[in-house]
């Protein structure tokens, strides 16, 4: 069984923020520290007064500035073990690196593949990354990508590129400067040639602490790639970073995505699974982003997968049979 272990915070606490911490938001920082306490609870000690700065009481959205005190409450977290093996296949997958400098972990991630731990497994990707790399104990995720979407990940060697990069995707909307593409397979032909912007209001989504809704609009531009008889292959570049967005974006427009089991179509993917689809026809193929160190823009591609080339080619002989 996992085991977990306490923490040293049992007692009142006076943290000094350094630069590494400098400008997170106060939530952000206790979360990352108090690793184990549900986040409601944290939130109710920074609402009841519990967590101070420099003495006086504050926000959740509250930017941390070097120099700052803040307390922390006794709180006791817990923090499972992470045991047994990682799987080949997931030591393959943290092998597909695209780019890698001081920095940052560009990663191809195969679909199949969780990002984080969940109940059913102990590993996810995060996880095994940290276990093969223990000198380099500051890896997180910039952004994630669900379990059956492959594609461009990206992942931040330390806290300031983290923060400079999480930074940037909220403040360059619309600018183009960080933007992530993907290819997805819709329902239904597109003989409009031109580009779609879909834009939908500010959307309620699950997060571990209930429902909230989302502080702005999700946008995100569909471009028709190649058209089929009942499909089409379209690029989807998002400007925000939105739970699922693609995939709501694509059943908003009436053309849900390909194996698509929450948002798609029984019929479609039945007909897609017939011609050999066996997971969601959708591909982070291309992430830009501003680099932390050169602070110039720099993209990074993923070509598309076998098991989803083979789908295109299946398709594509189809419609030479129709035509």
């Amino acid at each position: 069984m996992p085991q977990s272990r306490k923490s040293n915070y049992a007692s009142v606490n006076l943290i000094e923020i350094d630069a590494d911490s400098e400008n997170r938001r106060l939530d952000n920082f206790l979360i990352s520290i108090l690793q184990g306490v549900p986040h409601s609870h944290i939130y109710n000690l920074i609402r009841t007064g519990q967590v101070r700065v420099n003495s006086g009481r504050a926000k959740a959205g509250r930017r941390l500035k070097s120099g700052d005190r803040v307390r922390v409450p006794p709180v006791v977290t817990r923090k499972k073990e992470v045991v047994g093996e990682i799987s080949p296949k997931l030591k393959s997958a943290i092998r597909q690196v695209l780019f890698e400098d001081e920095c940052l972990i560009v990663l191809d991630k195969p679909a199949g593949i969780a990002v984080h731990s969940g109940t059913r497994h102990n590993f996810g990707l995060i996880e095994a990354m940290k276990m093969m790399r223990k000198n380099e104990p500051g890896i997180e995720l910039v952004h994630r990508l669900d379990k059956d979407t492959s594609g461009v990940l990206i992942l931040a060697k330390n806290s300031r590129t983290l923060r400079f990069l999480q930074a940037q995707w909220r403040r360059e909307v619309f600018s183009h400067s960080f933007s992530k593409r993907y290819l997805a397979l819709l329902k239904d032909r597109w003989d409009d040639p031109s580009e779609r912007c879909v834009e939908t209001a500010p959307f309620n989504h699950s997060t571990n602490l209930g429902k909230r809704q989302s502080a702005a609009a999700a946008v995100s531009y569909f471009s028709s790639v190649r058209n089929f008889r009942s499909c089409v292959l379209v690029s989807i570049e998002l400007l925000t970073g939105k739970t699922h967005q693609a995939r709501q974006h694509a059943l908003h427009i009436g053309q849900p995505i390909a194996g698509d089991r929450k948002y798609g179509d029984r019929d479609f993917n039945r007909q897609m699974q017939a011609i050999g689809l066996k997971r969601m026809f959708l591909h982070a193929s291309r992430v830009s982003i501003i680099h932390p160190i050169s602070k110039q823009q720099v993209m990074f591609e993923s070509e598309l997968p076998p098991d989803l080339s083979t789908v295109i080619k299946q398709l594509s002989s189809q419609e030479e049979v129709f035509e």
